[in-house]
């Protein structure tokens, strides 16, 4: 495409001065207040003679001290205006999936950026050609394919410093899609413009009498006493209407499109086709699954580190949230770990019709080591049928088990497993501290079962690695460590596991953080306790397909290999690996290197989620390895 296209958009854009832009802003705001404090509704009137004005949709985006805590939109060719910046405004203060709702709390700490779209055009070259046809800090993008669909701002390019391929390889993430998907015929590629405007949400909140009041008994609580004029210069550091918005995090690079049709929304997913292993759910887990998709809280949902038991969150999606098929799956799972076919081959055997992982081969299937070169001992299997040694940490899987549950099996199977397990795991979700520790005292995994914590353990953690804290919310509904935890059960009942997050981190901020950590597992050894099991909990890269994702981790594991954190990170960076886990594993690999803990990587093997669905278009990859 041309310039030529966005100058025939020039005149429409420019209809959205600075002048309706603000108008725009405190009327959306106006909302946003109505939606989450009861105050009375503004009147579409109040945004003008714009409210009616056909575009192709707008966006609310909501940060909090410069992180993404909400981006709801609505689009459709034609719409007016007002209506789509109210069905926005009312999303992102209620509805988004990826977090809570909004609390009046939160208002001082927000600033509020608003999107006027327009401008969509279909994309018509094909190929690698595509990327020629993108205007970095003009055009936003949206791809449609295999029944899915992303979207993505014109401001996340910008922000990142992205190129037009990165940029589609992310629209791509975005959607669920393979990284490369956008060079596919199958694919169908979209371009659109737009004009955004930002402020602190508390600006000149004497506007509205309800915020005001909201912010007043806020500043009087903290002590803070803002005059008009301090509002107002903090308010200047909001930008005016450009096409820039500031950062998104890593995590959240994604905007959700509440669509005003019939269309689904389009939101980001951190589970590989879940209706593929859904076991049969108890109704109220069902309930509580349906209330955390929209984002509303359940259980613990505080940070009260006194809380006895974290709920389960994903039992029932990535395992099976009865007892009863839980210990099931558990036996063959064990079993089966005995011995590791390769990926190649085949995975963890067929799955039913109903989605449901009840035709695994039964254990003399897997352990015909020998007849054929693509099976493998995992290890020198004892009388007992076990053979495990003292490792300092190990590299595990946490899909659903029906995917990873194997690999994870076998990898455990390998370790002599302390009374303490630390399973440090990558924070999935944007709600919480970035450096999060589980404080509750067990772990729920579903149907009356639960396993303890170490809460002695964690009150040193705490108080001697910062930056890490108690912290439930980051935990509430994280997968990564949940899912290990019936698995490590499994191997060594009498464990108590601790699990910790790493959301957005420098490298500066991890390898302060390891020093820290290092320093603490000495200490521990100086009072006489037993070191415990460090775990990093991490898929390999997610959504290409199979070839480019073997591919991709056979690199970041080479560096995995060398044991060199930073080897490792650049590794992921520079190839664009979409591993998980590669900040938990900065800090585990940092921290157990300065104190002499490392001397080998022992791989327990490699399988991508194809081996198991079947589908090889789109897969995640997993990965085993033995640390010390």
């Amino acid at each position: 495409m041309t310039d030529g296209k966005s100058e025939n958009w020039e005149k429409f854009f420019s209809r959205f001065s600075t002048r309706e832009m603000e108008r725009a802003f405190f009327w959306t705001r106006d909302r946003v207040v109505s939606a989450v404090a009861g105050a009375p509704k503004p009147e579409m009137g109040d945004l003008g003679e714009l409210a009616n004005l056909p575009v192709l949709g707008a966006f609310v985006s909501l940060k909090k001290r410069g992180r993404l805590r909400s981006c709801m939109g609505a689009m459709r060719e034609g719409i007016a205006w007002g209506v789509a910046l109210d069905s926005a405004a009312v999303s992102a203060a209620t509805s988004d999936p990826r977090f809570p709702p909004l609390s009046p709390d939160e208002f001082y700490d927000l600033d509020l950026e608003i999107w006027a779209l327009g401008g969509m055009r279909a994309i018509s070259e094909w190929g690698v050609d595509r990327a020629n046809a993108i205007q970095i800090g003009r055009d936003g993008l949206q791809i449609e394919g295999r029944g899915r669909r992303g979207l993505l701002l014109p401001s996340v390019a910008t922000d990142f410093g992205w190129d037009a391929e990165r940029f589609l390889e992310a629209v791509c993430e975005k959607a669920g899609l393979a990284r490369d998907a956008w060079t596919s015929d199958e694919t169908r590629l979209f371009a659109f413009e737009g004009v955004s405007f930002k402020k602190p949400f508390v600006y000149l909140a004497s506007k509205n009498p309800t915020l005001a009041r909201i912010v007043a008994e806020r500043n009087e609580r903290t002590g803070r006493n803002k005059s008009n004029g301090e509002e107002a210069a903090v308010s200047a550091s909001g930008a005016d209407k450009t096409v820039s918005a500031s950062s998104e995090s890593s995590a959240s690079l994604v905007e959700s499109v509440k669509s005003v049709s019939s269309a689904s929304a389009s939101r980001p997913t951190f589970r590989l086709a879940p209706d593929f292993f859904r076991w049969n759910l108890p109704s109220n887990v069902q309930n509580r699954e349906i209330a955390q998709n929209n984002g509303v809280s359940e259980g613990d949902a505080t940070n009260d580190a006194s809380a006895a038991v974290r709920p389960a969150a994903v039992a029932g999606l990535f395992y099976p949230a009865t007892p009863a098929e839980r210990a099931a799956l558990l036996d063959k799972l064990e079993r089966t770990a005995q011995s590791w076919q390769s990926a190649e081959n085949g995975g963890l055997g067929e799955v039913g019709e109903d989605g449901r992982f009840d035709k695994v081969s039964e254990v003399s299937e897997f352990d015909k080591v020998g007849e054929t070169e693509n099976f493998s001992k995992v290890g020198e299997i004892g009388a007992n049928g076990e053979s495990r040694r003292r490792w300092s940490a190990a590299l595990v899987p946490h899909a659903g088990w029906i995917y990873s549950g194997r690999l994870a099996a076998a990898t455990l199977k390998r370790v002599e497993i302390p009374e303490t397990v630390v399973v440090f795991a990558p924070k999935h979700r944007a709600e919480g501290a970035d450096f999060a520790v589980m404080p509750a005292g067990r772990w729920d995994v579903g149907g009356g079962e639960s396993v303890p914590s170490d809460p002695d353990f964690v009150e040193r953690f705490v108080a001697a690695v910062p930056p890490f804290r108690k912290d439930a919310v980051a935990h509430r509904r994280e997968h990564a460590v949940e899912t290990l935890v019936p698995l490590i059960a499994r191997f060594a009942p009498a464990a108590k596991v601790v699990g910790a997050v790493i959301g957005r981190a420098t490298v500066d901020e991890l390898t302060a953080a390891a020093a820290n950590f290092a320093e603490f597992l000495q200490n521990e050894e100086k009072s006489g306790r037993n070191a415990p099991l460090i775990l990093i909990s991490s898929d390999m890269n997610h959504f290409s397909n199979d070839e480019t994702t073997r591919r991709l981790d056979a690199l970041a594991l080479d560096a995995l290999e060398s044991l060199d954190p930073t080897r490792l990170w650049e590794t992921v960076r520079r190839e664009k690996i979409s591993m998980c886990g590669v900040l938990p594993a900065f800090f585990v690999l940092s921290a157990l290197g300065k104190i002499g803990k490392l001397g080998k990587a022992e791989k327990v093997g490699y399988a991508t989620s194809g081996d198991s669905s079947g589908d090889r278009e789109r897969v995640v990859g997993y990965a085993g390895y033995l640390l010390g």
